[in-house]
């Protein structure tokens, strides 16, 4: 899947309003990196306090795996729809993995190659 530099951009800066707005958090930055068909987005600075915190209790880390799994399901009908308006494609599938050591969130966006536009 061959894209525009200037939809990566776009997409990156899309994922950030939405982060702060949704999350209620502002990301000390946002990296948008492409494989195929697979977008990573990566949220830099947004794991809180809390979070760490929990993560070295019993169980901790179960629950925030829980709450981040919890978490793609609801948001996935209005990152579908900001990935078709950007991109042209369909998104397929979402994952977010939580990554405590490096105070950073990654959405895994997997779409689908086959609809849509090519945007070279």
């Amino acid at each position: 899947m061959d894209l525009n530099p200037l939809v990566i951009e776009r997409l990156s800066k899309e994922m950030l309003k939405w982060y702060k707005k949704e999350m209620g958090i502002e990301p000390t930055g946002v990296e948008v990196t492409v494989s195929d068909n697979i977008f990573f987005v990566r949220f830099k600075g947004v794991v809180t306090p809390s979070e760490v915190n929990l993560s070295q209790k019993k169980g901790g880390k179960d629950l925030l795996r829980e709450i981040d799994d919890r978490l793609c399901e609801s948001i996935f009908p209005e990152l579908k729809e900001m990935v078709r308006e950007i991109t042209g494609h369909e998104l397929l599938d979402l994952q977010v993995e939580t990554n405590l050591p490096l105070n950073e969130r990654i959405y895994v966006l997997t779409l689908d190659r086959s609809k849509g536009r090519v945007l070279v």
